[in-house]
């Protein structure tokens, strides 16, 4: 993501090197949209994350509460198949523990993105405004 966005800055900022008035205004035309486009599908990925958190939360409610389940005497199991069970159990809490946080940092990368674009676009419509 990051290195997208490095990547279109530096692209606008040699196409406004050297150009004449019109050529720089075609070109800021042009990364206007891309820019546009860009903050789209971005906005697009933070709705999916969000939607998949939202998901995943339920999905930790239920893996905490298998996880008390799993500590609890049952009949007929023995020591080792409970303790197998907590640690199963455990360890689905934490994965889904630890996909929830990389999708909310995977969040904020996209969303200081769209912030780098939105600043962007104020230059270009500054640009097209001479």
């Amino acid at each position: 993501m990051k290195t997208t966005i490095l990547f279109i800055s530096f692209f606008l900022t040699l196409s406004f090197l050297g150009c004449d008035s019109k050529a720089k205004k075609e070109s800021a035309l042009k990364n206007l949209e891309l820019s546009q486009t860009m903050i789209s599908t971005f906005q697009q990925d933070v709705d999916r994350l969000s939607e998949s958190i939202k998901n995943s939360r339920i999905e930790l409610e239920v893996a905490k509460d298998n996880a008390q389940n799993a500590k609890t005497p049952q009949f007929m199991r023995t020591h080792e198949e409970r303790e197998e069970a907590i640690r199963n159990a455990a360890a689905n809490v934490q994965k889904l523990e630890d996909y929830i946080e990389k999708s909310n940092q995977k969040i904020l990368v996209l969303n200081d993105s769209i912030m780098q674009i939105k600043i962007r676009i104020n230059s270009l419509k500054e640009i097209l405004k001479k």
